[in-house]
């Protein structure tokens, strides 16, 4: 299970590259998550399904994979244009120009990508004018748009405000999967947090407690060596068994300070997913400022499956005891 964790690592890693490689040119999208084409009026003009089949897909037999990845000089080496991959003629490609000519009103080729820009740009203010009205957002109250931004110069908005912000920057093709995300947590005011141990001592183990474990069912910092000799520290493991080098919990708690951006919390899931795996656990939780995620075998321990919850959610009875029930 841990070798198979480290493959799903390596394919993770590779495909972001392809992802970056695709988006670098200009034909395929990858904004907010959805795989599209970046530009479907002209992407229906340009690309032919049989001929995008024939020409790029091949046979699919293992002569053409076996050609297709191992000899030099095979389609997957070459420094090729779009319009050699798909094998066009320079007819089809005066014919393409045409057509996109033509679906522009007879607008001039030059012309077309301002007119593709404009074109975005009023979907966007539409966009804004129907899911964040004035009403909603008073910009104009706030003074942000006029506010000074120059070096650490900012201005406080509500969390309203700053994810109106987001939408207007996902609207635009920006990824903001690596930016904060402010949730309403329902952590009490008195609550002094100021480093990753506070959130263990005033959040955690109180958890812990409510749930009905003691100090005893947990050992913190457990000694767990993985790869070569190379010794890690799973934060909280419940009912740790084993003898050394063959340690197992029943469940495992990784604690990070804050967990506010999609990256910071896909980090500490592999980091944490790593340990279960290593002591064949049933799942494991995460517990930062903003809440708590949890992870199960039974779902594979897959990220898309995992269940969040903040600290609000845990005041509804219903919730918490699904919680309960989870770490069972």
């Amino acid at each position: 299970m841990y070798c198979k964790s480290k493959e799903y690592d390596g394919l993770r890693e590779y495909s972001d590259t392809t992802c970056r490689i695709f988006k670098a040119s200009g034909i395929i999208s990858f904004d907010n998550g959805f795989v599209e084409l970046a530009y479907k009026e002209l992407a229906r003009l340009i690309f032919d399904e049989e001929i995008i089949k024939n020409n790029i897909f091949g046979a699919s037999n293992i002569n053409f994979y076996n050609s297709y990845e191992n000899e030099e000089d095979c389609l997957f080496y070459r420094d090729l244009s779009l319009i050699e991959i798909l094998s066009y003629s320079d007819e089809k490609v005066k014919e393409i120009k045409s057509q996109i000519q033509k679906e522009f009103g007879g607008k001039s080729l030059e012309s077309i990508p301002a007119i593709l820009s404009a074109k975005r740009s009023q979907e966007f203010n539409q966009f804004i004018l129907e899911n964040y009205p004035v009403e909603k957002v008073n910009w104009k109250e706030k003074g942000l748009v006029k506010a000074s931004m120059q070096g650490c110069a900012g201005t406080p908005c509500t969390k309203d405000e700053y994810d109106a912000f987001l939408k207007m920057l996902e609207a635009k093709g920006f990824d903001t999967s690596h930016l904060p995300q402010i949730a309403y947590t329902g952590l009490p005011n008195d609550v002094g947090l100021n480093v990753e141990r506070d959130v263990e001592e005033k959040l955690l183990e109180p958890l812990l407690k409510k749930l009905g474990y003691t100090e005893k069912n947990w050992v913190r910092q457990l000694p767990v060596r993985m790869g070569r000799g190379e010794r890690n520290y799973p934060d909280y493991a419940l009912f740790p068994k084993g003898t050394k080098s063959e340690e197992t919990a029943q469940f495992l708690w990784e604690a990070k300070f804050t967990i506010s951006s999609r990256r910071q919390l896909q980090d500490a899931f592999l980091q944490a997913k790593s340990y279960a795996m290593r002591l064949q656990s049933k799942g494991f939780g995460l517990v930062a400022k903003e809440g708590i995620w949890i992870s199960v075998e039974k779902d594979s321990f897959l990220f898309e499956k995992i269940k969040s919850y903040s600290w609000a959610d845990l005041e509804n009875p219903d919730v918490f005891s699904k919680v309960n029930l989870s770490l069972k």
